[in-house]
């Protein structure tokens, strides 16, 4: 389990650092793209709520908010993770959707909700154990892939870096294929999978650069062996 916990802090470093800076107030306010996440760990059991804003588009400069701007959810404010460069809050538990509320420096608010969002469990005949030469169907327990849904599953396998993302984007799908050519390329030995189920959607409120709103519930991480 901690192997799939680092990899994914690692990969939450590499997306979030490493890149220029700006106070918000510098720039055009209308050009200012907003990433909204509500994240429901149950390994934690702990919702995260975050905000990232850059400049432009999704991968234009990282801004760092100043002056009068701030973002709340649920109107609890947000305070900056200066090492992930992102707005974050942390609550016990989960939840399942709520409000972001941005304040721009030239006083200008926006507002945009998330709801409903649906959880996914391993089921109870996972494995323990994942043959690299054979393909495995995963139907999760949950309902049904929605519109704007998407289930992904990590199988990592014995080192940080060996891991192989599995994706089904298809609405109305209740199972993902582990496919037997990417297990083909983990290493043999003790590994994990993770399970993330998401919801992405438009923003109701935005400038001109646009933005996105998402959730994703995130189940118990599974031991297994890869053999």
């Amino acid at each position: 389990m901690k192997k799939v916990v680092v990899f994914l802090a690692l990969l939450a470093s590499f997306t979030f650092t490493g890149c220029q800076t700006e106070l918000a107030s510098s720039v055009d306010q209308d050009r200012i793209y907003t990433i909204y996440e509500v994240y429901y760990d149950r390994n934690r059991d702990q919702t995260s709520v975050q905000a990232v804003f850059r400049f432009g588009n999704s991968t234009g400069t990282q801004l760092q908010l100043d002056g009068q701007s701030e973002v709340r959810f649920n109107n609890d404010v947000l305070t900056l993770n200066s090492v992930l460069g992102i707005y974050q809050r942390q609550y016990a538990g989960f939840v399942n959707g709520g409000t972001f509320t941005y304040r721009d420096a030239n006083g200008r608010t926006l507002t945009n909700s998330i709801s409903g969002l649906k959880t996914v469990e391993f089921p109870g005949n996972f494995p323990t154990t994942l043959g690299r030469s054979n393909s495995f169907t995963l139907a999760w327990a949950g309902e049904p892939l929605g519109q704007n849904e998407r289930v992904d599953v990590v199988v990592n396998g014995p080192s940080v870096v060996d891991a192989q993302t599995f994706i089904q984007p298809t609405a109305g799908s209740t199972s993902i294929i582990l496919r037997a050519d990417m297990l083909g390329r983990l290493g043999v030995g003790q590994g994990n999978a993770a399970m993330f189920r998401y919801l992405v959607l438009p923003l109701q409120q935005a400038t001109s650069a646009g933005g996105s709103i998402s959730g994703r519930h995130q189940p118990a991480n599974r031991a297994v062996t890869i053999q």
